[in-house]
């Protein structure tokens, strides 16, 4: 029973850490000057907020 709730623990961390990462990737992107920078981190920011939402999806597939 507890393993579960450590579970669904982990899970939320894991969650919150790919859309807070995601996020703080666009936000630099949009104030960065340099144009490479910018579109690398436009397309990790854009891979790992894929990442949450396919996570947060499966998440609510087991519930």
């Amino acid at each position: 029973m507890e393993t579960e709730g450590i579970g669904e623990l982990s899970n939320f961390i894991i969650c919150c850490i790919l859309l807070v990462t995601g996020i703080t990737s666009f936000v630099s992107a949009w104030i960065s000057g340099k144009r490479s920078f910018k579109i690398r981190r436009i397309i990790l920011g854009t891979i790992l907020v894929t990442f949450f939402v396919i996570l947060l999806l499966n998440l609510k597939e087991i519930n």
